[in-house]
């Protein structure tokens, strides 16, 4: 009977197994030496976020700082609206029927036969007549400005009226001369923009307007001529910008007839703006149409 043995390859691989498996036994000898290892790296803590103490008074600097601009935002805010929804344009056109009183000169019959029926040598150089017409102007009229676009009637030259209620001045712009002139507001012959616009809108419902009196006002041109016109406000700005503008000075009618002889330029101008005046014989107030005798211009 043939009892098989392990090859010699075999055999040799069991020798190697049993070399790997069993430790090694070093008796009276050294430690093995141990190959040289890399130090650890030193763990570094990650880097804290800088805090950064503010004081309690700058806290407060920066709330108050925010206070206001918000406060001042938030005014802004109200005003821009009250602004766009209250400053619209109303826009219409005023027809106006008008008396003027003029003197005539008359010849000295006709005051002998007067005296001779009144019994008395008193004479007058002049009598009275009225003067009636009627004109129609254009008007825009803003929470604050009232602006008159006047045609040429009578003598009157045809001329746009500006009221700014803002700066309290009056400009009258002379397209045809390209000029403008400035005054102070009369107040008592112009209308607040409300009243005059209620005024225009009963007009066209069907009120009629009395008569309106002529009441004529001289003034002279003031030199030198203003340099910039939008040191008068925007409004009046925008109207002068390209013409040459003056300011106007009142005047008293004698002083008028003084210089009558002086060779200089006149012009007249009017608007209606809705003023009143006390009549002359009667206890009421009456409409008026200020005519504006311009020496100068």
């Amino acid at each position: 009977m043939t009892i098989p043995k392990p090859g010699l390859g075999e055999k040799k691989d069991n020798e190697e197994n049993e070399a790997f498996d069993s430790p090694e036994v070093v008796i009276g000898g050294s430690l093995p030496e141990k190959k040289d290892e890399p130090a650890p790296l030193a763990l570094i803590p990650p880097r804290q976020p800088l805090v950064v103490r503010r004081s309690r008074f700058m806290n407060l600097c920066v709330l108050i700082a925010a206070l206001i601009v918000l406060t001042i935002g938030t005014i802004g805010g109200i005003y821009l609206y009250r602004h766009l929804a209250h400053s619209r344009n109303r826009i219409g056109r005023c027809g106006v029927n008008y008396y003027e009183e003029t003197q005539e000169p008359v010849s000295e019959a006709f005051f002998q036969e007067k005296s001779h029926h009144k019994g008395h040598g008193h004479h007058k150089a002049h009598k009275h007549r009225k003067h009636f017409g009627h004109f129609s102007e254009m008007t825009e009229i803003t929470d604050q400005y009232e602006k008159i676009d006047v045609p040429m009637f009578d003598e009157v030259s045809a001329s746009t009226v500006l009221h700014d209620f803002e700066r309290n001045l009056t400009a009258i712009v002379d397209h045809q001369d390209q000029s403008c002139f400035v005054m102070k507001l009369n107040r008592t012959e112009v209308k607040p923009p409300k009243g005059f616009w209620d005024l225009i809108t009963k007009m066209r419902d069907g009120y009629y307007l009395p008569k309106a009196r002529v009441v004529r006002r001289f003034y002279r041109v003031v030199t030198p001529r203003i340099l910039d016109p939008f040191d008068l406000g925007v409004y009046i700005g925008a109207e002068c910008m390209d013409y040459s503008t003056f300011r106007l000075k009142k005047i008293t009618h004698h002083k008028v007839l003084k210089r009558s002889a002086d060779n200089e330029s006149m012009k007249t101008f009017a608007y209606f703006a809705g003023g009143e005046l006390k009549a002359k014989h009667k206890n009421k107030v009456e409409p008026i149409v200020a005519k504006m005798i311009v020496h100068g211009a």
